[in-house]
């Protein structure tokens, strides 16, 4: 909508800027203006043209822009384009193809996958079989660089360059959000069972959570020849949206055979969608230090300073009545 309202507004004041362009001095002749009535209207069209032109690049660049950021297909170039352009032949024209390409530029991924094959194993008859679709991996700091060293290929330079895609959920087993997230997180392997799935827990790996950047749980992000390169934008952590993300992001299209739902096995695990409530003691710590500080602070006053001076007065006071009784 934002992108529509630039159109619209650069649009106006393009019109208004050839319209004072093509205006002609009113101190000519008459006679000069009816000599040259043709080569003014000529010169007019020219320019017109040359703007609409310009203004259909870049209103196609913003659609572009705007399809790739959130990958909706319900973007009705040709209406948009007719209607800036005011209904010409031309422009008609110009939309059918910017339309074309939109499809185009909305079927290409952001980054080009290699698609996995999923391992087979040969059961006692002799006939392979391909294992069990479980391939959501827990994993620790030390095996995710390993894992992600090992699927860095040097020859690979940009993200259109075919290369190993991980998709790598951050969470925290005390964080209620994590909790939430976890089935629809689960699930994703079972429909793209090409792509490499794994989890990491914050508690022991806080190190690798500032190397990524990972500033909030939990947060998914997609992995392209060992380096992270896109993270989920969404505040709508659930198996629907998540779906949506991986395929418009690596391209790989999601397994028809299984309807977008959670199952039950999707809430066993292996990502837990429990709460695990535990003693958080660097936040005890924090606690002790802060009231540590308030007391100093406290101690430091003009009216705890009199109070004290106020005690031993009166302590001094009882002490010499004592002796003189004695």
């Amino acid at each position: 909508m934002v992108a529509m309202n630039l159109i619209f507004v650069i649009h106006c004041f393009v019109l208004i800027g050839a319209t004072v362009g093509s205006t002609e001095d009113p101190k000519e002749t008459a006679e000069d203006q009816v000599s040259t009535p043709d080569v003014t209207s000529d010169q007019s069209d020219d320019h017109l043209s040359t703007v609409e032109k310009v203004l259909q690049e870049f209103e196609q660049s913003i659609l572009e822009n705007e399809i790739s950021l959130n990958g909706s297909s319900d973007v009705d170039v040709t209406a948009t384009s007719g209607g800036e352009s005011g209904g010409g032949g031309a422009a008609v024209g110009t939309a059918d193809g910017g339309k074309t390409k939109q499809r185009q530029q909305q079927q290409r991924p952001r980054v080009n996958c290699i698609q996995l094959l999923k391992k087979t194993e040969t059961d006692k008859s002799g006939e392979e079989k391909a294992d069990e679709l479980d391939d959501l991996i827990l994993i620790n700091g030390t095996e995710l660089q390993s894992r992600m060293a090992e699927e860095t290929n040097s020859n690979v330079t940009n993200r259109t360059a075919p290369a190993t895609c991980s998709i790598i959920l951050f969470y925290g087993n005390w964080c209620q959000f994590s909790a939430r997230a976890a089935p629809s997180f689960n699930a994703l392997p079972r429909f793209f069972p090409s792509l490499n799935f794994y989890a990491i827990e914050v508690a022991n790996n806080l190190n690798i959570f500032s190397q990524y950047a990972v500033v909030a749980l939990p947060s998914v992000l997609v992995f392209h020849n060992g380096k992270p390169v896109y993270g989920f934008n969404n505040s709508m952590h659930n198996l629907e949206t998540y779906v949506q993300f991986v395929s418009n992001i690596t391209g790989a299209k999601p397994d028809q055979n299984f309807e977008i739902e959670l199952l039950e096995q999707d809430y066993e695990g292996p990502v837990p969608n429990t709460v695990v409530e535990k003693l958080n003691y660097n936040l005890v710590l924090a606690y002790l230090f802060i009231l540590l500080c308030l007391l100093v602070n406290i101690s430091k006053s003009t009216y705890v300073t009199n109070l004290t001076d106020t005690l031993r007065n009166l302590w001094r006071e009882v002490e010499i009545q004592h002796e003189h009784a004695d």
